[in-house]
């Protein structure tokens, strides 16, 4: 649960902000005008975990996507070579920290990141997929505090919430 003041508030923005940008945004070609958009990547080495219950899962792309400038979400992908043949993904997602730069994104939806950076994570969102792309169980939203730290090496994320649970992701790039 929210506590009051401001930190509660600003948690509490990005969470209506984001989780409505995100399932829009989420089902949208990656176009339009600069200030959004996105980046992706290949990892030479990727993992994330949530705790206390699940094991670490390899994960091959990251993706950031900036849907608005200031607002920064950090996608880890696993592909389907899981033993049930899905997919399975973690979303960190929050605002830059300040005086942290946004991406440069083009008209065409690519952005470029400008490293380093860091972002104040409000809100953690996981899902798995099929082999065929859908959804295999309701997808987690859940307010949490924590951070990412991105260089043009490493992408780093870690956040927990009130409940005791713990997402970390790591890629090297």
């Amino acid at each position: 649960m929210l506590r009051g003041g401001v930190a509660g508030r600003t948690h509490l923005v990005i969470a209506i902000g984001l989780g409505g940008a995100l399932t829009w945004l989420g089902s949208q070609p990656a176009s339009g005008a600069g200030g959004f958009g996105r980046w992706q990547a290949r990892t030479s080495q990727c993992s994330f975990q949530r705790s206390p219950s699940i094991e670490a899962r390899r994960c091959q792309v990251v993706r950031l996507e900036q849907n608005l400038e200031g607002l920064l979400s950090v996608r880890f992908l696993a592909d389907r070579s899981g033993p049930q043949g899905g997919a399975e993904q973690v979303l960190f997602a929050g605002v830059l920290e300040p005086g942290q730069p946004a991406m440069q994104c083009h008209a065409d939806g690519r952005c470029v990141p400008r490293w380093p950076t860091s972002v104040e994570v409000g809100i953690v969102a996981a899902a798995r997929f099929d082999e065929r792309g859908l959804v295999t169980a309701v997808p987690q939203t859940l307010l949490a505090r924590g951070r990412c730290d991105l260089t043009r090496a490493r992408v780093r994320c870690q956040a927990g919430n009130g409940a005791g649970e713990r997402w970390t992701a790591e890629a090297t790039l």
